[in-house]
């Protein structure tokens, strides 16, 4: 799996929050269940993979929030004539459903809640982010005809946005500033993998984040009508080897959550992958 795709579950996973004042952090008790899909175009080849996810917010203060992960379904692009290995493999897990091209598989509540101890992300604010995330995958990934969910996820995706607080204060709150460029770091790392093709690995590069601040707006997503405040991102990597993003995020400023987040990654060899990431459920 290419380590420019794994930043992609993150990007808008922490909002930002307002009360009289502006806050940056969910409450602690905040729960936000989002749909999350992904599309990788690799040469002709086009493979749509995501997940539904609830973040439950354990620890918020001014200078920052922790959610655990816990992982509800896995979704796979798969439309009805196709016939590969994945979506052969995605139509008899047990419970799988299909809404159009996409195969709903649940995650047995027992491995969610296990896995809910793994799966956390931490922020000072949406920009910088740590994220420990389990991959999940069938049991045994040779299993086509009878699938079942692994309880140990085929591996651990981490990754992390560092920026200096100084650099990045100016942008906020937001609309303080029209615009910002932040140098950063960006750490991506595979780790306990239990598949072959997938090897424990970690690299940290650096980076440009540059911001625009674009407005608020309303906008209507499956949890509901939301007053947002938009902020765009390009990430630039200093090396010319390293992989760029662009995106936005659609920031809810009441409670602390993003209602909608995109993401396009551009790899050096001229592939690319996107994403979006829409909140469906949210409360406390």
């Amino acid at each position: 799996m290419r380590m420019g795709a794994a930043l992609l579950p993150i990007l808008g996973l922490i909002g930002t929050a307002m009360a009289e004042e502006p806050r940056y952090h969910p409450p602690v008790g905040w729960i936000a269940t989002y749909r999350f899909l992904s599309t990788a175009h690799i040469g002709a080849k086009e493979t749509t993979l995501g997940h539904v996810y609830r973040l439950t917010t354990t620890q918020s203060s001014d200078t920052g929030s922790e959610a655990t992960v816990t992982i509800l379904a896995m979704l796979f692009g798969c439309p009805e004539r196709e016939t590969g290995r994945l979506c052969s493999q995605a139509r008899d897990f047990p419970g799988a459903t299909r809404d159009g091209d996409i195969i709903t598989v649940p995650v047995p509540p027992e491995i969610a809640a296990d896995l809910a101890k793994i799966g956390k992300v931490s922020g000072r604010d949406f920009v910088r982010v740590t994220q420990e995330f389990p991959i999940l995958g069938a049991e045994n990934m040779d299993e086509i005809a009878k699938p079942k969910i692994g309880a140990a996820p085929l591996y651990i995706q981490t990754t992390k946005i560092a920026c200096d607080d100084a650099a990045i204060k100016p942008f906020f709150p937001l609309g303080a500033a029209a615009t910002l460029s932040v140098p950063c770091k960006m750490t991506n790392a595979r780790s306990q993998s239990r598949w072959a093709p997938v090897t424990n690995t970690s690299t940290t590069d650096d980076v440009t984040i540059d911001l625009s601040f674009a407005g608020r707006d309303r906008i209507r997503v499956a949890a509901g009508d939301f007053d947002v405040a938009s902020v765009k991102y390009k990430i630039t990597p200093a090396a010319p080897t390293g992989s760029s993003y662009e995106g936005d995020w659609q920031v809810i400023e009441t409670t602390g959550s993003t209602a909608r987040a995109t993401s396009l990654v551009h790899f050096p060899d001229s592939d690319t992958t996107r994403a979006i990431r829409e909140m469906i459920k949210s409360g406390s």
